[in-house]
């Protein structure tokens, strides 16, 4: 009897598809698919989308570590070789260009701090270990990513108009704490997507380099890219993901010193654009309760919305945006990065950093073809 990737996902411990009538396995990168055919086998220590289990170390203080569908996504980059020359838009809060933002913070908090975990729990050592954590020069975080591998951090486009100069931290669980896995990058190049739009956050999506290669280890390791096709059609329509991040509490509340977790339910489509009067394009899904006082807050943007799949943890949304923190009857918005994958892989491959020996090119702005 035939078995296709609609039952059981074929018996693929990752990626399934169908040719001639057969089920085909493959597996994300650092992993190989094994001779069974079905099962993938991690080629790395800290393989992608795996929860991080070591012994902890001691603490040692932070150290700078030198409407209609989308197209194919692929469209042009936009990338700044050097991210902190020429100006950015004004530090801005996602509510405030919605028109949102009608409540003043108290004055002891940043107005200008950025987007949405409301509920949630403190993630367990080793639970969220490709969360990044973008921090201003005084070190204090104002939004998140997620670890694509050692030099690639995935964020959203509307972080970089909150800083001029900002830079990486991962391993972070407690801003008030150092558990000795924590390490700052700086940034080599930013690419953002040249079709974001800060008015309606469609194409929310950005790529970090990092000048330096991150360590994996306990609490720092990347989340997995899915296939396209597999992701939306296993991985999207699972109940639910989940969200991490350092944001606020509440709306408009003080941030979290602890990284914090959060599983949110997908939410239908045409329910999702119900909810609210901004549009929600093809580029975008929502999450969350309808009515549960959980949902991702302001200082979370950028930060990773991944799915478990088979206990591997596939990136499959970027925190975007959204009306209020855990508002009734309102969702959090999320970029959907099924519709840039490729895009991803050409940001990745256009700033590739040069073999040792390799003559070396001008940095100049990259587009695609």
């Amino acid at each position: 009897m035939r078995k296709f990737c609609s039952l059981d996902n074929g018996d693929c411990d990752q990626f399934c598809r169908e040719e001639q009538n057969s089920v085909v396995c493959s597996c994300a990168s650092g992993y190989i698919l094994d001779d069974n055919g079905k099962s993938c086998i991690s080629t790395e220590p800290y393989p992608c989308g795996k929860l991080t289990l070591a012994r902890r170390r001691r603490s040692e203080p932070l150290t700078a570590d030198s409407s209609k569908d989308p197209p194919e996504d692929g469209e042009d980059l936009d990338p700044t070789m050097n991210p902190f020359d020429g100006d950015l838009d004004p530090t801005t809060n996602p509510l405030d260009l919605l028109g949102l933002n009608n409540t003043q913070p108290s004055s002891a908090e940043d107005e200008n701090s950025l987007v949405r975990i409301v509920g949630g729990r403190d993630c367990k050592d080793g639970e969220c270990p490709w969360q990044a954590h973008l921090i201003k020069e005084n070190n204090e975080g104002f939004c998140g990513g997620t670890i694509l591998n050692e030099f690639y951090i995935l964020t959203a486009a509307h972080c970089l108009n909150q800083e001029k100069r900002f830079k990486v931290r991962v391993g972070d669980r407690n801003t008030e704490k150092e558990d000795g896995n924590e390490m700052v990058h700086e940034v080599e190049v930013i690419i953002k997507h040249n079709k974001f739009d800060n008015k309606t956050f469609n194409c929310d999506i950005a790529v970090l380099k990092l000048k330096t290669p991150i360590k994996f280890r306990m609490n720092v390791a990347p989340a997995c890219l899915p296939e396209k096709d597999w992701a939306e059609s296993t991985l999207m329509t699972q109940k639910s993901g989940i969200v991490s991040g350092f944001g606020r509490i509440h709306e408009m509340g003080r941030t979290s010193v602890t990284l914090k977790m959060l599983e949110v339910p997908y939410v239908d489509r045409n329910t999702c654009k119900l909810s609210t009067p901004f549009s929600i394009t093809p580029n975008m899904f929502c999450a969350g309760y309808d009515s549960k006082l959980e949902d991702a807050c302001q200082g979370d943007s950028g930060g990773p919305h991944v799915t478990r799949f088979k206990d591997t943890y596939f990136i499959t949304g970027i925190i975007s945006w959204g009306e209020g923190c855990a508002r009734k009857g309102k969702f959090g918005i999320y970029t959907k990065v099924t519709n840039f994958l490729k895009w991803i892989e050409r940001s990745m491959k256009k700033t590739k950093t040069r073999p040792q020996g390799e003559p070396e090119v001008t940095a100049a702005p990259l587009s695609l073809d």
